[in-house]
Formats: C-alpha cells, sequence, structure tokens
C-alpha cells in the first residue's frame, strides 16, 4: 500500500504553476490558484492519501462547534489546538467546508502511533521544523495549511522521496 508511494507522482497532480519544490527533498509548497481551482485538487490529493494510508490525524486551533462535534475526543490537546484521528468515512468535501480558514495541519501514517505524541500548540513555519513533526508523529505525510487556507506546505519522509 505505502512501498509503491512516490509523494513527487501525487504532488504532479497539481498545475505546475502552483508547486515549488522546496529547501529539502519531499519538501513542496502549493500556492496560488482560485478558491475554485484549488478546492478540487486538494480534496483529490488527500482522497489519495487516505486510500494509501489507514492512520489519519488533523491538527487543528480554535475550530468551530461543527467540526469539533464530528471529529469527537481529541486524542491530545495543548492549549486550544488538538489532534484527533480521521475516520474512514469522514466526507472530505464537508471536512474541507470547516476548515476554508486554514490553520490546520493532516498527517498520514502507515501504522498507529506507538504513543500519543504531545501536540505542538502552534504549527511550525520552517520546513526543517514541519519535517521534525512529522518524525514526531511517525508519519509518512504531511500537509501543513496556514491560515488563509491558500498556501500548502506538503512534507514527506525520505522512503517516499
Amino acid at each position: 500500500m505505502t512501498q509503491d508511494f512516490d509523494i513527487e507522482a501525487l504532488v504532479a497532480g497539481f498545475p505546475s504553476s502552483m508547486v515549488h519544490k522546496g529547501p529539502q527533498p519531499g519538501v513542496y509548497e502549493i500556492k496560488g490558484g482560485s478558491k475554485k481551482e484549488r478546492r478540487p485538487l486538494r480534496v483529490d490529493f488527500i482522497q489519495q492519501l487516505f486510500g494509501r494510508f489507514p492512520v489519519r490525524l488533523i491538527w487543528l486551533k480554535g475550530l468551530n462547534k461543527d467540526v469539533r462535534k464530528a471529529l469527537g475526543t481529541p486524542l491530545s490537546t495543548s492549549g486550544e489546538a488538538g489532534i484527533w484521528t480521521l475516520p474512514d468515512a469522514v466526507s472530505l468535501a464537508q471536512l474541507f467546508d470547516g476548515l476554508y480558514k486554514g490553520g490546520w495541519a493532516m498527517f498520514f501514517l502507515p501504522n498507529p502511533p506507538q504513543q500519543v505524541q504531545k501536540v505542538p500548540e502552534f504549527l511550525p513555519i520552517k520546513p526543517e521544523e514541519a519535517l521534525s513533526l512529522l518524525r514526531t508523529f511517525g508519519a509518512s505525510v504531511g500537509i501543513l495549511s496556514w491560515y488563509d487556507d491558500i498556501d500548502w506546505l506538503i512534507v514527506s519522509s525520505p522512503q517516499h522521496q
């Protein structure tokens, strides 16, 4: 399922004008495009990750009541931030509707985490910090959406580059 996974091939589903390779291998910034153009590409990207990774986590801060109710009890919290498991049955289109302000991150894991890690209260900004958080959670891929939800930072572990 995850052995033949290639993050570069998956990122290639975005128009080349939106993809900017980061300073390290396996790091990409997805920028630009209209909301109408971005949304279906992003839903497709995440659906493909859902199909490849059986464990999905989402980091959120200050989320609205509807999203909180849909996700249930967090695995871990820190201040106003928390991390939840995303179930197979989650509607990505509906989830995206609740995440339009940005300020969230998703992590995709091949196996459940050995232990629940302390959740950072704030998202990392630098790619190397995002890669460190990826390792902390034991994730293969991470998506960090900034607070306007226009730009994404995508990071992947070395075995998927």
